[in-house]
């Protein structure tokens, strides 16, 4: 099956969301608006990561391994998981008071992709 993934927003590539997610988080917080930023509050954690990882997963150019994941998931208080929920992207994410988010569609409208369906041949 020759399944386009881009057809669903919901189905976009990991690093795709990854790198989109990293860019509205990173434009939402003042204190970690530049790579340096982030590298600082990383180091003032006891994490280490490079202004050139931050670079290639800003632009999704790479896949990240899962430590890298984890020290980016802290340097912006989030979980690693969340940081590959399509609800984060343009920050759209509500504190439920629960420790977890809940997604905001406030002003989105809903997604309407249809799967193509593959023609048969007859035999």
């Amino acid at each position: 099956m020759d399944y386009q993934w881009w057809l669903n927003p919901f189905m976009a590539r990991a690093r795709d969301l990854l790198a989109g997610n990293l860019k509205a988080l990173k434009e939402s917080n003042l204190g970690l608006d530049t790579q340096e930023k982030i590298q600082a509050r990383a180091h003032g954690l006891g994490l280490k990561i490079s202004q050139s990882t931050i670079s290639r997963a800003l632009s999704g150019a790479v896949a990240l391994d899962l430590d890298t994941l984890d020290t980016l998931a802290r340097v912006f208080g989030k979980k690693p998981f969340e940081l590959l929920q399509p609800a984060i992207r343009g920050i759209e994410a509500v504190s439920t008071g629960t420790g977890q988010a809940t997604p905001s569609r406030k002003g989105r409208p809903r997604s309407k992709a249809v799967i193509p369906q593959t023609k048969r041949k007859a035999a």
